[in-house]
């Protein structure tokens, strides 16, 4: 479609502030422009370029952008993105405005398309009169015309309540089950757009009881995705293998795999090729770039599920003044994320030593999440490892899950296993309790 050029020049002033401002900006109008509003196909670049530098946790500016403009060889939009630069040096709230302005636009233009569309089937003598004045409504209610700025008419949120009402008696819920009965008699499953956060100890399980819940989640059919700061994705692999084919977890470390084992391992690995399971293994992340890489496997890769492992690691975008106010910020950005982009977050976390002072049988509790009570408040769902010593000879262990918040559902503890050289974990029965 042909762009006018106050269109070109209001996308390139966005652009220009996504290069000179930083992924900051970018965040912070996620909600208003994607890559869908730029009609400008230079503009549609820079974005998508902006977009790929923050999702690979690389601060957003003039050099980083250009440096992969040159690498593709496009002088033409090497010298747009310059004179970009320089047309984005505005103040924040012009900014935003710009932003806002284009919004605008992209809707206006869209809903022109929906009326044209509408007005056509309209002109048919074919067509249903009623169904084609119910499609002008539809396009109209779909831009939210008449209503103010982002919120909805209480008599849309009634309609999209009974819509989830009219879900659950077809049993049509949108959540994905856990892998374990236990736990699902307490939080019945991963619910969109909501954040569990799960913290234990150092070599507790957390990480391997994340991995267990991906996997599981991604053969039932659900895009499930894995941001990991701690390891990578040799290292996350070695461990789903672990845990589906039963290898000690010892091997992909020391080798000594028996030709069955080696065989077995090539066929779980042609297999599992085609699972939607995503992995970004990025060292320094923020709140921003995670949100990016979300909202882009949200948009392509259709993701319900993410794994980040784990809360400690995580850069904050902004300065500031105590370690406590930093893990505060990226908590509610990552809240946040789950919220904008409908996915169910698992947020790991570590406890502090207090749990360990208690006593080695000592169950932790929510005051024990480490450097911030904001996790707790944030968190839909906070579930923590309970004690086991891991320099137990014992194989498999048993190890308690404790809900200690469930905001719609039930605080209990799910009874597990853990298989610690397969890095499983599996419903405990009462008679392994008792044994």
């Amino acid at each position: 479609m042909q762009c006018s050029k106050d269109r070109s020049d209001l996308e390139q002033k966005v652009v220009g502030c996504a290069v000179y401002r930083g992924a900051d900006y970018m965040s912070s109008i996620m909600h208003l422009v994607g890559s869908e509003s730029f009609l400008t196909p230079y503009a549609k670049k820079t974005w998508n370029i902006c977009i790929d530098v923050a999702a690979c946790g690389e601060d957003v500016d003039l050099t980083s952008v250009a440096e992969r403009i040159v690498k593709s060889g496009d002088a033409n939009l090497l010298s747009y993105v310059s004179s970009s630069h320089g047309i984005g040096q505005i103040s924040p709230n012009n900014a935003k405005k710009a932003a806002e302005k284009l919004k605008a636009a992209f809707d206006r233009h869209n809903f022109m398309l929906a009326a044209q569309n509408a007005v056509a089937s309209l002109s048919d003598p074919n067509s249903d009169v009623v169904e084609s004045v119910n499609n002008i409504k539809n396009a109209i209610d779909s831009f939210g015309v008449g209503q103010a700025g982002l919120s909805k008419s209480f008599d849309r949120a009634c309609e999209e309540f009974e819509g989830m009402i009219e879900d659950l008696m077809r049993s049509d819920v949108k959540f994905i089950p856990t892998p374990w009965e236990n736990l699902n008699f307490l939080v019945n499953g991963w619910f969109p757009e909501e954040q569990t956060v799960i913290a234990g100890r150092p070599s507790n399980g957390k990480t391997a009881l994340a991995i267990n819940i991906v996997t599981d989640a991604a053969q039932k059919g659900y895009g499930a995705g894995i941001i990991s700061l701690e390891m990578g994705s040799n290292q996350l692999l070695a461990r789903m293998a672990a845990s589906h084919l039963g290898i000690s977890g010892h091997k992909f470390r020391k080798g000594g795999f028996s030709g069955h084992e080696a065989n077995a391992i090539k066929s779980w690995v042609a297999k599992v090729k085609s699972l939607n399971i995503p992995i970004f293994d990025g060292s320094e992340v923020t709140p921003s770039s995670i949100e990016c890489e979300l909202k882009r496997w949200a948009k392509y890769n259709d993701i319900k599920l993410a794994m980040v492992d784990y809360l400690q690691l995580i850069e904050s975008d902004k300065r500031v003044a105590s370690r406590e106010q930093h893990i505060a910020e990226v908590s509610r950005s990552m809240k946040k994320t789950a919220r904008t982009t409908g996915m169910h977050t698992i947020l790991l976390s570590q406890l502090n030593r207090d749990v360990e002072k208690r006593g080695k049988d000592a169950k932790p509790q929510l005051s024990d999440l480490r450097e911030s009570g904001s996790i707790e408040q944030d968190a839909d769902n906070v579930m923590l490892i309970g004690p086991w010593n891991p320099a137990t000879i014992h194989n498999p262990v048993n190890v308690d899950l404790l809900v200690a918040k469930a905001r719609n559902d039930s605080t209990g503890t799910a009874a597990l296993i853990f298989q610690r050289n397969k890095l499983r974990f599996a419903d405990r029965s009462f008679q392994s309790e008792q044994e």
